[in-house]
This record gives structure tokens, sequence and C-alpha cells, in this order.
């Protein structure tokens, strides 16, 4: 058993996962005899927790305790993942809590479920370490304090920008999953982030597409389909602006 302790609380692993759903198909309510806590990591949902009901965002955590009923209502195509825990002692957790600019959250639960299902050497003791980590993460993280309803818009709204940006994704549509205007979006992102959201989609598209140009040898025309242009003379037009050079002169000085 993989075991952390803390001055007032002790967390045993039992158990890590991930898990994803489509649009529509509902987890029903249920309940367990320990702590799960539930890491959204794209989608949205509802997640009646006892008499509370949380609508999730990417980067948002639920804390559940042992003999609570909840269920996930999926809103959206949706994933998380999920670690079962024993607690014992005062842990401090309240019921949800998001991730921070940084996604410390989201790489230490990524690493403990991916730990936690592999053969390793020295299994055990990496992951009462990551174990022990994500404890003092989240102490720190309730300390702090949770962001603003602004802050947390625009942390989900830079996280679905960086998921769906190689596909049709327009700053409309980002909008629309969040169930906020577009010009509110804009609003928020020039307030939090110093900058507009269509400029942030295209820096992930050019960046994309650059690293592809200079790593391959696909045509200019595959490079703009998998980096979410909708053609070969925008993604041109877009290359020429960052670097001052046509494509095809960018991709013969990488190999100079």
């Amino acid at each position: 058993m993989v075991i952390a302790q803390n001055a007032t609380y002790e967390v045993s692993l039992l158990g890590a996962g991930s898990y994803k759903a489509p649009r529509g198909k509902n987890y029903p309510s249920h309940q367990h005899y320990e702590w799960e806590i539930v890491y959204y990591r794209s989608g949205f949902i509802e997640s009646p927790i006892g008499e509370e009901v949380f609508k999730t965002r990417p980067g948002l955590v639920l804390f559940t305790p042992p003999g609570v009923s909840h269920s996930e209502i999926a809103l959206t195509d949706y994933a998380n993942f999920f670690l079962s825990l024993s607690v014992s002692g005062s842990p401090g957790w309240t019921r949800f809590c998001f991730d921070d600019p940084d996604r410390s959250l989201e790489r230490l639960f990524g690493s403990i479920v991916r730990e936690w299902n592999s053969q390793g050497l020295r299994r055990e003791e990496m992951l009462e370490l990551l174990l022990k980590q994500l404890c003092l993460t989240l102490e720190r993280v309730f300390s702090r304090g949770q962001p603003g309803e602004g802050a947390q818009t625009v942390a989900a709204a830079s996280r679905l920008i960086e998921q769906q940006y190689t596909g049709p994704l327009t700053i409309n549509k980002v909008a629309e999953q969040l169930g906020i205007s577009p010009a509110y979006l804009r609003q928020l992102f020039a307030r939090y982030r110093g900058s507009h959201p269509l400029a942030y989609l295209q820096s992930l598209r050019l960046q994309h597409a650059l690293q592809l140009i200079k790593s391959s040898n696909l045509t200019l025309e595959a490079v703009a389909r998998l980096s979410g242009y909708d053609s070969a003379s925008h993604l041109s037009r877009h290359v020429k602006r960052e670097t001052g050079k046509n494509p095809g002169e960018f991709r013969a000085n990488q190999h100079l």
C-alpha cells in the first residue's frame, strides 16, 4: 500500500485511472467507501455530489468523501483522471479546487495514473513520492485560495484552445463551449492575459506548423491541414510574416 503522511492526516493510494466518455454517456449515481478525487482534463459535465451540483471545466478537481452519492452528466465529450484514497485525519480539503497556470496538478495526476498502471522499477517508492508531492501541492492550492470566475474562464478557454487548435476551431466555438459570448471572452483575455484569444490560437497553430515544416517532408497543404489552417496560402502568409521567409525558404534554411 502506498502511503503519504502529514502532521494532521495520512493518505493511502488505493487505485488510480483515467476515463473518457462521449457526450450523453452519463455516469450513474454511485457511492464509494473511500475518498475519490477527480481531475477533469477536457470537456464539460454537471456533477451532482450530495446536495450540490458542480459544473466542471478543464482544470477543475472535485473531492468526494466516502459514502456521498455522486454522478456525471456529460454535456460534451470529456476526460478525467481519478484517484481512490483512504484518508485518516483532517486533510482540510473542500469540495473542489482549480489547477494552477502551470498545470501542476494535471501533471501529478497523470504521473500517478501512469505509475499506478506500470510495473516499473521501484514502483512503490515512486508512487509514494508522487503522492506526497500531490498532498503538498493541494495544501498550497487551498492555502492561496481559488481564482475568481474570470480567471477560471480564461484558464478553461486556454486549455480548450490548446486541446483543439489543430482542428477547425474558432473563437466563437470556444466561447460557445464555455457558455459565454465571444465579446466577453475577448474582454476576459485582455484583462487576464493582456492579449486576444485569436492571437493565442494563431500562435499555437503557427508554432506547430513551423515545427512540422522543419522536421518533416510533408507538403505545405498537409502541414496546413494538420495545424488547423484552412489553406496552404493562409499558412504561407503567416510563415512569411513570422520568419521573413516563405515556407520553402524556411525549410531549406533548417538543413544548411
